[in-house]
């Protein structure tokens, strides 16, 4: 069963993360979410980059953090901007590109999720990341081809991560059910910056 996007945001406040809420593991990448949100509790303002529907963001301003968004479309996010003005959440969002960003600000945690296979220059867009941060990025990618898109300009071993020159940890996780009959896996990079 595909859920709305409102269904899926409805579902980030109701109840946050829940593994196994759609049998087809349709959004929220609860796995992922879940192993994110225990790494970035502890801290208070956020650059989401690549936000996507805003379901992320949408968790964390619901959780009183400081949440700022940056991509280079808005459109998917029109039912987040209806659910935070109903809920009188406060949220920036840049319409930008990461590798072009003229971002300034410094932000205790800097998150994309999914999105740095998109990007031609993903290494730029990792130091610019690393730039704006005070403690830590935090990505996820799709491991090698899983989760293929015709979007994506890259695939990731390890190996590909060897230029960061911070201190940073890199882990496989299964990101949904499904995942588990198939193999399929996502990498999640913690860099301390």
């Amino acid at each position: 069963m595909i859920h709305s996007i409102e269904e899926c945001l409805q579902a980030i406040l109701e109840k946050p993360f829940e593994e196994g809420w759609d049998k087809n593991g349709e959004p929220p990448l609860c796995m992922i979410y879940q192993k994110i949100f225990k790494i970035v509790k502890p801290f208070d303002t956020f650059l989401e980059v690549g936000p996507g529907i805003g379901d992320f963001s949408l968790y964390l301003l619901s959780q009183n953090k400081k949440v700022e968004m940056l991509d280079i479309k808005e459109t998917n996010l029109g039912m987040m901007k209806k659910i935070c003005e109903e809920k009188g959440y406060d949220y920036i969002f840049h319409s930008q590109d990461i590798v072009k960003t003229i971002l300034t600000k410094s932000y205790d945690v800097v998150i994309a999720v999914e999105v740095i296979e998109h990007i031609v220059d993903y290494k730029k867009a990792i130091y610019n990341m690393m730039k704006l941060v005070k403690h830590k990025v935090v990505l996820t990618t799709p491991v090698l081809n899983c989760f293929s898109s015709p979007d994506h300009k890259h695939s990731f071993s390890k190996e590909d991560f060897k230029f960061i020159e911070k201190p940073y940890k890199i882990e496989k996780i299964i990101s949904k059910k499904d995942d588990l009959k198939t193999g399929q896996r996502c990498f999640l990079i913690e860099i301390d910056v």
